[in-house]
């Protein structure tokens, strides 16, 4: 007999596509809860720049893994996934459905598409001399590092995301595997209903105008001056 996968709604889609309420309006249509795909709203101090979902938005529905972690407790990957996993089990058991929304790809792939991970212990001292010499040279040559390391680590990190590239490349001098390489796809565990949500460009840049429009009067300059200072 085969015994049936958990199942799983997974909303996707681009920055201020409407995951966010769309989501809320499907887990009150289906008596579910929300997981956050996002990894930044795992962060307690980051909210206006994310476009975290409001006090009110939460009050609504049930969310997980948003606020779970102060910035400086940063969560791989892998606790992620393991954590999501749980979550998604757990709800199947009381009969829910759950809508796995947001908008880190890889957060998702790690779902859909099983990825095997391995548990790599973080080495302090290498990530720390990483950092230092990307202060010195400038990270965007760190990034060219890794661009000839890996081309296809590079080819789905943001060049902008110093701590990513610091991590892969940690991985890559310590254990002399690619970091594109240490990830592989398993059997998928879950019964998933993908909806994507889809607009024009023109439509979309709009939306995206108005979100950042929004921001900057909800207090983000405020934010991120905080953020600093502390």
């Amino acid at each position: 007999m085969i015994e049936k996968k958990p199942k799983l709604i997974m909303l996707v889609g681009p920055t201020a596509s409407g995951k966010t309420g769309l989501a809320i309006q499907l887990a009150q249509a289906l008596d579910t809860e929300v997981i956050s795909a996002d990894s930044r709203y795992l962060y307690r101090q980051l909210n206006i720049g994310t476009a975290k979902p409001t006090q009110d938005d939460l009050t609504l529905v049930r969310h997980h893994l948003i606020n779970c972690a102060d910035l400086d407790q940063p969560w791989s990957i892998g606790e992620y996934k393991a954590e999501a996993e749980k979550i998604i089990r757990d709800l199947n058991a009381e009969g829910k459905i759950p809508v796995l929304s947001g908008g880190t790809g890889q957060y998702i792939r790690s779902i859909w598409q099983n990825w095997q991970i391995p548990e790599l212990e973080a080495d302090d001292r290498m990530r720390s001399i990483l950092e230092e010499i990307g202060e010195d040279i400038g990270f965007e040559k760190l990034y060219e590092s890794l661009q000839v390391l890996d081309p296809e680590a590079a080819g789905f990190i943001d060049f902008q995301n110093h701590r990513r590239i610091v991590r892969a490349l940690e991985v890559i001098f310590k254990t002399g595997i690619r970091f594109s390489q240490i990830r592989t796809k398993g059997t998928s565990l879950f019964d998933t209903l993908t909806i994507g949500l889809e607009w024009s460009r023109e439509e979309l840049f709009q939306r995206i105008d108005a979100r950042i429009e929004q921001m900057f009067n909800e207090g983000f300059l405020d934010e991120v001056q905080d953020l600093v200072d502390h």
